[in-house]
């Protein structure tokens, strides 16, 4: 068998030299397999993590979900609302409406009777002229027409004073609607 040596220039049987590269390459090998190993448990230990992170996530994914849908049911309440608002405001614009016709009505009515107390002055002047003093039924009739007068501006203050009543609900109604709702509400 051939020989070699080695740096102190020793003989070397070649067989020995295989059986000591060969016992290397087995400490080498077994090396590599526990290094292996090791790093087999360290990812599978890694996967778990990701795995409970990716679990994680999808928890999270289903809370934002519930989110979304809770913020698509508030976005309903709120359109609600302002459906309601929407009919609240048609109905002021109704009571405006109202309001406007009345006041036409009393411009109306303080002109007629504007009117009826000058014709009243006028008979009561002529009479006066013909006869230098009222007759009872002259005086009864003026006191009849004022009381009657007085009676339909009552009538006339008493419904504005409801009609007055009704709106302050409703503004009272709005702004508690609106503070449920968490919107700000001016009384411009």
């Amino acid at each position: 068998m051939p020989q070699t040596s080695n740096q102190n220039n020793n003989p070397i049987d070649l067989r020995e030299l295989v059986n000591l590269i060969n016992d290397r390459f087995d400490k080498v090998d077994q090396s590599y397999r526990e290094l292996v190993k090791t790093s087999n448990d360290r990812f599978d230990k890694v996967d778990a993590r990701f795995a409970q992170i990716d679990d994680r996530f999808a928890q999270v994914d289903a809370r934002f979900a519930q989110i979304d849908d809770r913020f698509a049911q508030v976005d309903a309440r709120f359109a609600q609302i302002d459906d309601r608002f929407a009919q609240v405001d048609a109905r002021f614009a109704q009571v405006d409406a109202r309001f406007v016709k009345m006041d036409q009505a009393n411009c109306e009515l303080l002109e007629f009777l504007g009117e009826q107390f000058d014709k009243m002055n006028a008979k009561i002047d002529t009479k006066a002229d013909k006869a230098d003093t009222a007759t009872k039924e002259d005086i009864n009739l003026v006191l009849n027409r004022i009381a009657m007068t007085n009676t339909k501006t009552d009538d006339y203050r008493a419904e504005q004073i409801n009609m007055q009543r009704q709106v302050d609900k409703h503004e009272k109604w709005h702004f508690q609607v609106a503070e449920k709702a968490g919107v700000k509400l001016s009384s411009d």
